[in-house]
């Protein structure tokens, strides 16, 4: 994975945005200290998909939902 400096991406922004889009990844540094790891969200998830292509899991609840216990709890502190 090649190191470019905070400059070099500031000045050439668009080019490594294209390489992330590519699947290419590189390593961020300030001051010669690497400070982030950029990666396209596709790979870092291990998924071929990218991220804001995939589908949504929706959240199964057992029992009562939220709404339903809160409007439960209000009508205990009442009686």
């Amino acid at each position: 994975m090649t190191s470019i400096s905070v400059r070099e991406f500031s000045h050439h922004m668009a080019k490594y945005l294209k390489k992330l889009r590519a699947g290419e990844g590189f390593i961020l540094k300030y001051r010669n200290e690497p400070i982030a790891q950029m990666m396209p969200t596709h790979l870092a998830s291990g998924s071929t998909v990218p991220g804001w292509r995939r589908p949504i899991k929706r959240i199964k609840i057992k029992g009562e939902s939220a709404s339903q216990t809160i409007i439960r709890m209000r009508q205990e502190e009442d009686s």
